[in-house]
C-alpha cells in the first residue's frame, strides 16, 4: 500500500476540462500575485529514514518511517529533540496508509488511518509520550465504504470520504461513525473516470481539509489548477488557474514529458490560508509556493531554492517544512505571512 500512496502523490495531477466538472462555480486565472518573495530555508538535524510525511500537534514534530517497524517518530519541534517511537507494526494495525491533526489549536489527537482494518484510531500523543505507551483514545471504523482513496476526520460526527465510481466520476461522502447504518449521500465533484489508466494521471490523494469541515482545497483537477469546493453549496465552489496549460487526459498522456507548470504534494490549509507547492518547468525548474485564500485571491508567491517534494506548516510557530528528494527538512520562517492582514 505504502507504494501505491508514493506514487499517486508524485503524479502529476488532471481530470477533465474544466466546463465538464460535475460541480458549478467560476475560474479565476492568476496572473499575478500580490507580494512575492524568497524563503532562506534552515536545514533541520532529525533523523530520517526512507520517504514520509511530517505534521505537527502543539510542540510536536511527527514523521512517518516506512523502512522501520514503527509508524510515528515524535520530536519536540522547538528543541528538535527526540521524544518517541510509536504506532508499532506489530502491536496494533498492519498497515498504515496516512495520518493527519485536523486542526493544531483544538485537537490534541494524532489520527492514523489503518487501510487494511479500515479504521481511524486517534492517538492521545501527550498521554504516549508522557507514559511512554501508544494510548488509543478513539476508534472510528468505516468499514461500509468500499475501498476509499482518502478518508478526513473532522469531528465526532463526521468523516469525509473521498472515493471514486468510475461511472460518475471522483466523489466526497459526508459519514458520521457513530450511525452505521446511515445512508450515506456522495457528494459529486469531478467527472467520470473512465480507466484505471485515468486514475493513474491524477493527483488522487491531494485534498486539504478545511479545519471547520465545510471545504476542501483540491489538486485532483486540472494539473495547474488548486480547485475550492464547498461541501455545503457547490454555486460557492472557485477552481484558481495558472497559466494555460492543457487540461485533457488525452494531451497529458501524449506530452507528459513537455508539460511545463504544476502543482505537487498535497495543499495546506488553515482557517484563512491555503498554501500549495508549484513546479514551472518553463522558469528553469523553479519552486515555488502559492498562497490564496479560501475565496481564491491570490496573496503570495514564495520563491525557494531546495528541490522540495513535499512539505508541511507548524501554523501555531509560524514555520514551513520542506521535504527535499533525498528526504532532508528545510524549515523557513512564514509567520508574517500567515499573519498578514493582506
Amino acid at each position: 500500500m505504502k507504494y501505491i500512496f508514493i506514487f499517486l502523490l508524485s503524479i502529476l495531477a488532471v481530470a477533465c476540462e474544466y466546463d465538464n466538472n460535475l460541480f458549478s462555480g467560476k475560474l479565476v486565472r492568476i496572473d499575478d500575485f500580490e507580494k512575492e518573495s524568497y524563503l532562506n530555508g534552515e536545514m533541520v538535524e532529525i533523523d530520517t529514514v526512507g520517504t514520509f510525511q511530517i505534521d505537527f500537534l502543539s510542540s510536536y514534530m511527527i514523521t512517518t518511517l516506512y523502512k522501520l517497524p514503527y509508524f510515528i517518530k515524535v520530536y519536540d519541534s522547538q528543541k528538535r529533540s527526540f521524544l518517541g517511537n510509536f504506532a508499532y507494526k506489530g502491536n496494533g494495525p498492519n498497515e498504515f496508509l496516512g495520518f493527519s491533526v485536523l486542526n493544531q489549536q483544538q485537537d490534541s489527537v494524532l489520527w492514523i488511518q489503518d487501510y487494511y482494518k479500515k479504521e481511524l484510531t486517534g492517538i492521545d500523543l501527550h498521554k504516549s509520550i508522557d507514559e511512554g505507551v501508544f494510548a488509543v483514545k478513539k476508534n472510528f471504523d468505516y468499514e461500509k465504504v468500499v475501498d476509499p482513496l482518502q478518508v478526513f476526520y473532522c469531528n465526532d460526527s463526521l468523516l469525509l470520504v473521498k472515493n471514486l465510481d468510475y461511472e460518475k466520476g471522483v466523489q466526497y461522502a459526508k459519514f458520521n461513525p457513530l450511525r452505521p447504518n446511515q445512508e450515506v449521500s456522495p457528494i459529486f465533484m469531478y467527472n467520470t473516470v473512465l480507466s484505471q489508466q485515468d486514475l493513474n494521471v491524477m493527483m488522487s490523494l491531494a485534498d486539504c481539509l478545511k479545519p471547520d469541515g465545510k471545504m476542501i482545497a483540491s489538486l485532483t483537477g486540472v494539473l495547474n489548477q488548486i480547485d475550492i469546493l464547498s461541501l455545503e453549496d457547490s454555486t460557492e465552489n472557485i477552481s484558481v488557474k495558472m497559466g494555460a496549460s492543457p487540461s485533457t487526459i488525452e494531451y497529458i498522456r501524449e506530452n507528459r514529458d513537455k508539460l511545463y507548470d504544476y502543482y505537487i504534494s498535497l495543499p495546506r490549509c488553515n482557517d484563512t490560508l491555503i498554501f500549495a507547492l508549484y513546479r514551472n518547468k518553463e522558469k528553469n525548474d523553479r519552486l515555488e509556493f502559492h498562497v490564496i485564500s479560501w475565496t481564491g485571491k491570490a496573496l503570495f508567491r514564495l520563491f525557494v531554492r531546495e528541490d522540495l517534494r513535499d512539505f508541511n506548516i507548524d501554523w501555531l510557530q509560524g514555520k514551513l517544512y520542506g521535504i527535499t528528494k533525498s528526504d532532508i527538512v528545510y524549515v523557513y520562517d512564514v509567520n508574517n505571512i500567515i499573519n498578514s492582514t493582506v
